[in-house]
């Protein structure tokens, strides 16, 4: 992306050598170890909050919950916080029934044996030479994985890799 530059993940010293290099032009930097679970299950690091939205009814209405401890939320007066379907009635049953899913059909301990299942799948890819595959590289509940692949110039690789899978 034009403006943005990217460094190697899990690399604090080439972030520092960012930093340094173009800091006065640096207004902020993304890190993506994408959802919180991760943080706290695997980094024994907490965040105060955690937004989910839609994720609870399937995507089928617009719901979404914050989610934090009692030393957060209860600092949050009458007025000070509100959502667009906040207290409806049926996205709050809609969010429910969806949490009652996510427990009953046991969706996070199948993500688990899925990501693995995907990402043995990938790595076998590319140690059979599946052209462009460079690394394969997950954590969490299972599905935030990534794969890095090969520039090959043109544009055309990740759609090659995606066509021999």
């Amino acid at each position: 992306m034009p403006g943005f530059s990217s460094i190697p993940y899990a690399s604090p010293a080439a972030l520092a050598a960012e930093l340094e290099r173009d800091g006065a032009n640096i207004c902020a930097f993304m890190v993506e170890p994408i959802q919180g679970e991760l943080c706290s299950d695997h980094d024994d690091v907490r965040p105060d909050m955690m937004v989910l939205g839609k994720v609870l009814s399937g995507d089928v209405l617009p719901v979404a919950v914050v989610l934090a401890d009692d030393k957060v939320m209860l600092t949050v007066r009458l007025g000070q916080h509100g959502s667009t379907y906040g207290g409806n009635p049926l996205g709050c049953k809609v969010a429910t029934t969806g949490l009652e899913v996510l427990r009953e059909e046991k969706l996070a301990e199948n993500t688990q044996v899925r990501g693995r299942q995907l990402r043995e799948g990938m790595d076998r890819l590319r140690a059979e030479g599946c052209l462009g595959i460079l690394a394969v590289r997950g954590r969490g509940l299972g599905l935030l994985d990534a794969i890095v692949i090969e520039d090959d110039g043109a544009g055309n690789r990740a759609w090659d890799v995606c066509l021999t899978m």
